[in-house]
């Protein structure tokens, strides 16, 4: 599976507003070239009204010297014999002609005139006779420094404004642009996944718990997505032990209720009959004395099984958890009950290492799992069964109660180590409540070890494994 590159949110946020930044930035600058670009135009096109090369045209007598003449300057129109065919301007001097050393003293603003030193700017041209002309334009030497700035206030004004209104114009289109662009991309990246989470969220309030998270992102949200949906999948799980639990309880207390009815009904019509005079003195008023005494035994025994069985479910209850020699407690318990798989013509089988083999568990609750486990050999098997119990030391500790009894049941097997399941013939004997797999089950699993039952186990019909780390 390919691993998907993650991008830290704040970094893109980060990278966004730079971004942000430079295309602002970049705005500014266009759109200030531009207005520059206008404004220069606009200043060179008005400038060019002081200078020959901006008014000469072919019809010099329609030449307009305005704004010249504003600043005390005036016009010369020469032939290609420097004589002056057309003037114009208050302060223009009466001249015939010019020679070249004026020519050359008005173009290095040196020539002397009334007014001081005259400085001209010349542009040859073609007239609409067709012949050659020079254009003088002659202003005061004083005011060549500011003729390129010397413009009419209210057009530059009103050209100014205009400027400005177009340059705020595209930089404000611009920068809608820029926060559209940026809008929309922290929506996707940011705000669409908040809503999906948002609604995922709110089907999981409403008991949906089959809710996943599906989201495409390539930032936090992608630890987000991962975290929801496997919390989502823990709930889920949850959500069906639990319903496995109310099943169990109310299996639990209609099983508790047959299984206490039996002996109480027994006990109940015996001591009916005893009362009511039905039972002289003799051997049969001490046989239902006896069998009621058995009963309350068995009550007494299913009490404590239930105890046993509840107590796992308390939150005060700890494991005395030692370092125990397994095989030292497995002979123990083998001794104890030697003699009653004598009576019951079972023969036993025994694998057990001679080197001592520790564990860390609680001994009394061990000691009653593998009880339990033998006393279920010993119960549910015709005699000359051969019960084998062996212990195997590898990548678990692990400890076998096998037999060549019966085989269970398939359907059986399946829930074998839930309370009160048992064969039908152990069902009809009042001695077998079946809780002694259930509770094994809860001690091994407090022991976070696990029990299994196999098939065909080496020669034997049928297995009882613990397996604990």
């Amino acid at each position: 599976m390919k691993k998907t590159k993650i991008k830290k949110t704040n970094i893109l946020l980060i990278k966004n507003f730079i971004m942000f930044s430079i295309l602002i930035i970049i705005l500014f600058q266009i759109s200030s070239m531009v207005a520059k670009s206008i404004l220069e135009d606009y200043v060179i096109h008005n400038a060019g009204q002081y200078f020959a090369g901006g008014i000469a045209k072919t019809d010099y007598k329609k030449i307009d010297i305005t704004k010249i003449e504003k600043i005390g300057g005036f016009l010369y129109i020469l032939n290609d014999k420097l004589q002056v065919v057309y003037s114009k301007g208050t302060n223009a001097p009466k001249r015939e002609s010019l020679t070249p050393e004026d020519i050359s003293l008005l173009v290095n603003g040196e020539y002397e005139g009334k007014q001081g030193k005259l400085y001209a700017s010349m542009a040859s041209f073609q007239g609409d006779d067709g012949r050659t002309y020079v254009c003088l334009a002659c202003i005061p030497a004083d005011k060549v420094q500011i003729t390129s700035t010397i413009l009419n206030v209210s057009d530059v004004g009103s050209q100014f404004v205009g400027i400005m209104l177009f340059t705020v114009v595209l930089f404000l289109g611009g920068y809608w642009a820029t926060v559209v662009l940026l809008a929309r991309q922290i929506n996707v990246k940011v705000t669409k996944p908040i809503y999906v989470i948002t609604e995922a969220l709110g089907r999981v309030r409403e008991g949906e718990y089959n809710t996943r998270l599906e989201l495409e992102a390539d930032n936090e949200f992608i630890y987000i997505r991962d975290a929801f949906n496997y919390m989502i999948q823990e709930l889920e799980y949850l959500k069906e032990e639990n319903l496995k639990e109310a099943e169990n309880r109310t299996r639990l207390l209609s099983d508790i209720g047959h299984d206490i009815k039996t002996p109480i009904t027994v006990i109940q019509g015996y001591l009916t009959a005893i009362l009511n005079g039905d039972i002289k003195e003799g051997a049969k008023r001490e046989e239902y004395l006896k069998a009621c005494f058995n009963n309350t035994m068995h009550l007494t025994e299913l009490m404590q099984m239930l105890l046993d069985y509840t107590k796992f479910d308390r939150a005060d209850y700890k494991l005395d958890i030692k370092r125990v020699e397994i095989t030292e407690l497995v002979r123990k318990i083998i001794i104890d009950y030697y003699q009653i798989m004598e009576e019951k013509a079972l023969s036993i089988e025994i694998n057990i290492p001679e080197e001592d083999i520790f564990a860390e568990v609680d001994e009394k609750e061990m000691r009653r799992a593998i009880v339990n486990l033998l006393n279920n050999a010993i119960t549910h098997n015709e005699p000359g069964t051969e019960i084998n119990v062996t212990i195997l030391r590898n990548e678990y500790l692990s400890l076998v109660i096998a037999d060549s009894g019966y085989p269970i049941p398939e359907i059986l097997k399946q829930h074998i180590f839930e309370p009160f399941v048992c064969g039908e013939a152990s069902r009809s004997d009042s001695s077998h409540n079946g809780l002694g797999l259930s509770i094994v089950n809860r001690i091994i699993s407090m022991h976070h070890g696990n029990i299994r039952i196999e098939d065909n186990w080496r020669d034997y019909t049928k297995a009882f494994i613990i397996e604990l780390l």
